[in-house]
């Protein structure tokens, strides 16, 4: 093998976190093979994640590497409050909470399944922020009805 050639690697999920924000702080992209199914059905359980620096705001429906309390995400941001963010997976049932900032280091610019290739416009950023709400207000819904 060559000296300069790729090599694959299972990082930690602090490991990952630690490399994206170095990369990205140096102006690079990075890809991550995505583990989990919080994000289904738009991230699948091993979806290769191509992240990039954050922009001066981050927008509502993007997908941001974050580190919450002591887990390590890829989820998306559904509210903003100043500097900090309501994020959560689309398929969980909860919000992971406020998170500062500082606590996101980069944001998912494109992501590849063996089936299909996305890149992340306004257009499908604000379609998928729409739907998680609603997934997460039909979550609520349910729940607050069936405990009656």
């Amino acid at each position: 093998m060559c000296a300069n050639s790729l090599a694959e690697r299972v990082l930690s999920a602090a490991e990952a976190y630690d490399l994206a924000q170095l990369v990205v702080q140096a102006g690079g992209r990075l890809q991550l093979q995505v583990a989990g199914r919080s994000m289904q059905p738009i991230l699948p359980d091993q979806t290769l994640v191509t992240i990039a620096d954050l922009p001066a705001t981050i927008g509502l429906g993007s997908v941001v590497l974050a580190d919450v309390g002591q887990r390590v995400v890829m989820h998306r941001v559904l509210w903003r409050k100043q500097q900090r963010y309501l994020i959560a997976g689309d398929a969980c049932p909860y919000f992971d909470g406020w998170i500062e900032r500082s606590a996101i280091v980069a944001q998912a610019v494109a992501w590849q399944t063996p089936n299909t290739r996305l890149t992340l416009n306004l257009l499908r950023r604000c379609a998928q922020w729409i739907l998680a709400w609603l997934r997460h207000a039909r979550r609520w819904f349910i729940k607050r009805n069936y405990l009656r």
